[in-house]
Formats: structure tokens, sequence, C-alpha cells
């Protein structure tokens, strides 16, 4: 998927490298890199058709609109803490 150079956001788009099994490989990524890059292109496409086929989307602000707030059960509260990398605590090195 491509950033918005402008707000930063991930565009809802996918960029055809996520799809293309016959890109070239670049052999200067890290192993962890290459794994994300090209494990499973071969049917990634395949896979979002069937998951297009299969189920139904609808976007955020029209699934709010169909939930009933005040008949809601068991709504789960999830905190995130993020902890920049310049203020986590520097491990000692042995």
């Amino acid at each position: 998927m491509l950033n918005d150079k402008t707000t930063g956001l991930r565009d809802e788009q996918p960029a055809p490298r996520d799809f293309n099994a016959g890109q070239p490989m670049i052999k200067e990524l890290p192993l962890s890199r290459k794994f994300k890059s090209y494990v499973g292109l071969k049917s990634a496409l395949s896979k979002l058709d069937k998951y297009l086929a299969d189920f139904s989307f609808i976007d955020i602000a029209t699934a709010e609109k169909q939930i009933d707030w005040n008949n809601v059960r068991g709504v789960l509260k999830i905190q995130i803490i993020v902890i920049a990398r310049e203020e986590r605590p520097k491990q000692s090195q042995h």
C-alpha cells in the first residue's frame, strides 16, 4: 500500500507490487523484509478476490450508523500505550 505524503496515511488501494509475484527480488533487503515482501505473493490476489466475493464490506461511518449503541453489551475498552524509541530505557549490553 502507498503512503499519502501529505497526511502520512496509507492509501486504501494496494500497490501493484502487493500482488506481482513476478517482480524482481531486491537482494540487499534483510531476510525479515524479504519474507514480508515476497512470501505469499503468488496466492495474494486470489485470496483477496475470494474475500471480496465471500464477505460484504461497508465503511466505518456506515457501520457506526447501523449500531444501536443503547443495546450494545460487552463493549471492550482498549487502551494503547505507545512509547517512542527515544523514551525507551536503554538495555545494558553485557
